[in-house]
């Protein structure tokens, strides 16, 4: 009885590697796939899907943000043209690649749109 248990320990005593994890959460792990959907390409699909559902959810919950990422989008505009000015957003501010992606893009689109108070 004694050695089934430890046949079904076993596997947990080895020693594992340790991995390094990536920050799921910044731009430099978000951009390719980013830019890889504004030109259309079909790479990282999965990827692609999760950047434009951040950016669609943005959107659609803008006036509820909190007022230093608040922004207005105007009127006709679409994820397209929202993605479009994420991408130029974190291809013109490298340094920031390891910033939080949806406070990134929530900045990019305040800058591009802001609010006319």
């Amino acid at each position: 009885m004694k050695s089934q248990y430890f046949v079904a320990a076993f596997p947990f005593l080895l020693p594992l590697p340790a991995l390094a994890q990536t920050n799921t959460s910044s731009e430099i792990y978000m951009y390719d796939s980013c830019k890889t959907l504004v030109h259309k390409t079909d790479e990282k699909l999965f990827i692609q899907a999760l950047c434009s559902q951040i950016v669609s959810t943005l959107m659609y919950y803008s006036d509820r943000l909190p007022n230093q990422v608040r922004f207005c989008t105007p009127e006709g505009s679409n994820v397209s043209q929202a993605m479009m000015i994420v991408v130029d957003h974190m291809g013109n501010n490298p340094k920031l690649m390891h910033e939080n992606f949806v406070d990134a893009a929530a900045t990019a689109l305040r800058d591009a749109w802001p609010c006319a108070d």
